[in-house]
């Protein structure tokens, strides 16, 4: 991997922050290693960056996100991500999504984004169901199952617009993460 100075990754920061002002340069949790447990789960090793050497890319930040399943009657809920978003710009996925931040729980960062990009709450506790690596973008992605109250709403800032939609019928084009977690419904 070639060497990039700071000088460097600020400069690629800038230019992406232009194109959306809505970037947000916190810490987030950078995966160090994975070891499956052979009994469905894993041990992950983790440590502190920010999310500027993750989106400037080819720095080889691998950050932690959690990603929501909601179901009500049988139907799951997605957004149209919106069109300067960094990650999938344009693309279907399942709602909510985001980036673990260092000293949180992940249960606690999946109610935290439910909210913020949905409006809606969790009627019980989440249950993480699967982790797998997003190859096209260099993230481990935990994968929680939630049951949700309220009424689904967008502000128009990560998602352009929310909606219920049967397995079946799901809108294209969904983002490569949806397609491989459709399996887990």
């Amino acid at each position: 991997m070639p060497e990039i100075s700071l000088a460097e990754v600020d400069t690629a920061w800038n230019a992406l922050c232009k194109q959306n002002s809505e970037y947000f340069d916190g810490e987030i949790v950078h995966v160090l290693h994975v070891n499956r447990t052979g009994c469905g789960g894993a041990i992950v090793q983790c440590a502190r960056t920010s999310y500027r050497f993750h989106a400037v890319g080819n720095l080889g930040i691998t950050p932690l996100g959690v990603k929501g399943i909601c179901m009500q009657d049988d139907k799951i809920l997605c957004g149209l991500r919106g069109k300067k978003m960094c990650v999938y710009p344009a693309m279907w996925e399942f709602a909510p999504a985001g980036m673990l931040e260092p000293n949180q729980k992940p249960e606690d960062t999946i109610a935290r984004e439910l909210e913020e990009e949905t409006g809606l709450m969790l009627s019980a506790p989440p249950i993480a169901i699967a982790l797998f690596f997003d190859k096209e973008v260099q993230t481990w992605e935990l994968v929680f199952r939630l049951s949700v109250i309220g009424t689904s709403q967008c502000d128009g800032t990560e998602y352009e617009s929310l909606g219920w939609f049967d397995i079946n019928s799901v809108p294209m084009p969904i983002s490569p993460p949806t397609e491989r977690m459709k399996s887990l419904l």
